[in-house]
């Protein structure tokens, strides 16, 4: 690899690495709202996650009870369906 591509590629690399752990990190907050009845924040947290590398999914969204508090609310399934065309 020519010298001059190294660091951006350490940089990326890294980015991906670093990005991880802040977007679950993000996800518990949004869990958080949603659960202390924020929905608005939780709503807007999401909006953000799903934007970054994150282990939120389709599925999870669709199925996993954490989410139970933001079920119904429209801005919560347009995300949903968002993901589910990826």
């Amino acid at each position: 690899m020519d010298p001059a591509l190294r660091f951006p590629v350490q940089a990326i690399n890294w980015e991906i690495r670093l990005s991880f752990p802040v977007a679950q990190m993000l996800t518990n907050l949004a869990i958080t709202y949603a659960w202390v009845g924020e929905k608005d924040l939780a709503l807007k947290q999401l909006e953000e996650i799903v934007r970054i590398p994150s282990l939120v999914s389709y599925g999870r969204l669709r199925l996993h009870p954490f989410w139970d508090p933001l079920r119904g609310d429209p801005r919560f399934e347009k995300i949903v369906n968002s993901l589910a065309l990826n």
